[in-house]
């Protein structure tokens, strides 16, 4: 298991051909994105500063333009994923993005637009006119990491978040915690790590899970266990999340979202956080109450990893 430190970030990852950009969009956040504005935010020295992606219709670039200025983004590369919008209306919305970003002291160096993110899907660089082929987003290096930390680049928005609010039948054992706190993380140390807990029910580990971490102290040594296995935790957390209802539910999605932010993937953790603030009733509490402003604010996940780190 890498460490921290060598484990890949999606800050990490390099991209140059207009192919791989294209190709890698879905990637990058997560997902195949569709009728969609994907902003991949660079730094003085080309690498990744952050990246963002919104519906055309809600267009957030002068959002997305201040989390950029705020970082020190020096430039820009835009992707317009739609079928829907003709040429024009396509040339139109990039010359926006140019401006919004220009105000915000970034220059957008590419602009280029897709139908759709899919194998064989033409693509135009929107300044040059050059055309291609959008390759195998699963194959793409955004693809492989996007894989490695949680999800799949070829699926969509809707499919994943169908995933994430798929449950399973409720625990209707006793109301509180059935295992020690001590316990209970080693059980789902061995979840992240084999798939399974060891001797107690994966529903029984669920609620004891969640009935400790009303506990700040034990919230944050969930955290800190997120901190070296992330995606892996995050995916643990999600499936024992399935067995519960209610707050208990929003407490495991919410620490799955920090999770799943630690390896970078800012589409996921707002999926995660949704469905707890469904699974709450709209009431997000402490911790999903923060993430909510890091995800607002395009805090980098390192600085949240940090954070938690410090909670020791």
């Amino acid at each position: 298991m890498p460490t921290n430190d060598e484990r890949p970030t999606i800050m990490a990852i390099k991209i140059s051909t207009d192919t791989d950009i294209v190709t890698s969009a879905a990637g990058v956040i997560g997902f195949a994105p569709r009728e969609s504005i994907v902003t991949i935010m660079l730094t003085n020295d080309q690498q990744m500063a952050f990246t963002a992606r919104h519906d055309i219709a809600d267009n957030k670039l002068h959002n997305v333009g201040a989390v950029g200025e705020s970082l020190d983004a020096q430039s820009a590369i835009v992707v317009i994923v739609s079928e829907e919008l003709d040429a024009a209306d396509v040339e139109q919305l990039a010359a926006q993005a140019t401006t919004v970003y220009a105000a915000h002291g970034i220059a957008v160096v590419r602009r280029l637009h897709a139908p759709v993110i899919q194998y064989g899907a033409r693509w135009t660089n929107l300044d040059t006119k050059d055309t291609g082929l959008v390759d195998d987003p699963d194959a793409s290096t955004a693809g492989l990491y996007s894989r490695l930390t949680g999800g799949a680049p070829t699926d969509s928005r809707e499919t994943l978040v169908a995933d994430i609010e798929r449950t399973v039948a409720e625990y209707t054992g006793d109301d509180y915690a059935r295992i020690t706190a001590s316990r209970a993380l080693d059980e789902l140390s061995t979840v992240i790590t084999h798939g399974t807990p060891t001797e107690v029910a994966p529903d029984e580990l669920a609620k004891s899970l969640a009935t400790y971490s009303r506990m700040g102290g034990f919230r944050d040594a969930i955290l800190r266990l997120a901190l070296s296995e992330r995606g892996a935790a995050a995916e643990a957390l999600i499936e024992l999340a399935r067995h519960l209802r209610g707050q208990d539910r929003a407490h495991l999605l919410t620490a799955a979202a920090a999770a799943i932010y630690l390896t970078g993937n800012g589409g996921k953790a707002r999926m995660l956080l949704d469905a707890a603030r469904t699974a709450a009733d709209g009431d997000l509490l402490g911790i999903g109450m923060i993430l909510t402003r890091v995800l607002e604010s395009g805090i980098p996940p390192e600085i949240l990893a940090e954070a938690i780190a410090a909670t020791d």
